[in-house]
């Protein structure tokens, strides 16, 4: 007797699958570290290089003051605390959809008046807008999250890559809820 139905093979593993990517997809907060660890090293590079583009120089009257008050020459970097705001990986707001980075809440509110300059201060951006490659290495760092569980197999149990680890310990977590089977 024929009965019309038709079974597919691989497809209940496929749709475990797809499962799995839906419950990484709608909680993105394991990825924050990654993504964080990118702004850090992106921020560093610009402090490094002088600004983007490149920041203009302290006045010569200027940097003859904080050297008689002990401080450094380095451009947006006179107590350091901007410089550690700025280049801090961990978010300082998230929540499961989005995350922001930078000074944005925490205890550097003059970075403002660096991005904007004043009458006796010329601009120097401490963040300067995200690039088309910068945006695209982000888009890629949380398209890489998401399609991890389609990538799951032996040789990503075997990783120690902190965002494997991280989408190991999201996969749990969904698995503990009843998630995901």
């Amino acid at each position: 007797m024929i009965d019309g139905k038709v079974e597919v093979k691989g497809t209940s593993e496929l749709l475990k699958t797809l499962n799995r990517t839906q419950v990484l997809a709608s909680n993105l907060s394991k990825a924050w570290p990654a993504v964080g660890e990118f702004y850090s090293v992106r921020e560093q590079a610009i402090f490094d290089k002088g600004g983007r583009p490149k920041w203009k120089p302290l006045s010569p009257h200027y940097i003859v003051q904080r050297r008689k008050e002990g401080l450094g020459g380095r451009t947006l970097v006179r107590t350091g605390l901007l410089k550690r705001s700025v280049t801090d990986a961990r978010p300082a707001k998230s929540n499961d959809q989005m995350a922001v980075f930078g000074p944005a809440g925490r205890t550097a509110p003059h970075w403002v008046l660096h991005k904007h300059g004043t009458k006796r201060m010329p601009k120097r951006d401490p963040l300067p807008a995200l690039t088309k490659g910068e945006r695209s290495k982000v888009r890629d760092i949380l398209a890489a999250y998401v399609t991890s569980a389609v990538k799951s197999g032996p040789t990503a149990s075997a990783s120690t890559d902190p965002m494997i680890l991280g989408l190991r310990e999201a996969m749990a977590a969904a698995k503990g809820r009843g998630a995901i089977t």
